[in-house]
């Protein structure tokens, strides 16, 4: 029960993280409100992890670190527009879901641990490609 709660805790924390994916720039005061939000946000994320023990706590922690960093780098794409920065936010999802699953894998043993972290590091340097052609394609 303990780990449904924190899931749905997850949820919302990453809703709220995600509500400065909007487009446009934004105004100074604008993106020190926001960061400071993120910065709470985080923070009560963090407070509900250490309700946790063990492999679920780690993968609460990277959940919500990750849910931080890519809101972060979505509101620095807000605040400076462009393809590069679309780039960064895709790489930074990646990443954070590169975290969590590296987390996961941790709760298993043996040659299905193996497996599971070459397919999270298959799955990040896909994502990282992705993001590349991505890129080329809105320079071009």
């Amino acid at each position: 029960m303990r780990t449904l709660n924190a899931a749905a805790i997850l949820c919302s924390v990453a809703v709220a993280f995600s509500a400065t994916a909007s487009s446009g720039t934004i105004s100074k005061e604008t993106y020190k409100s926001e960061k400071d939000r993120i910065s709470a946000d985080y923070k009560s994320g963090k407070e509900m992890c250490d309700k946790l023990t063990g492999n679920p706590k780690d993968i609460c922690v990277a959940k919500v670190k990750g849910s931080k960093d890519v809101a972060e780098t979505e509101l620095d794409a807000q605040m400076n527009p462009g393809p590069k920065a679309d780039y960064e936010v895709l790489i930074a999802r990646a990443e954070a879901d590169y975290s969590v699953a590296r987390e996961q894998c941790d709760a298993r043993e043996g040659d299905a641990r193996d497996q599971c972290q070459r397919a999270a590091r298959q799955a990040l340097d896909s994502a990282k490609a992705d993001a590349k052609v991505e890129l080329s394609h809105e320079t071009d």
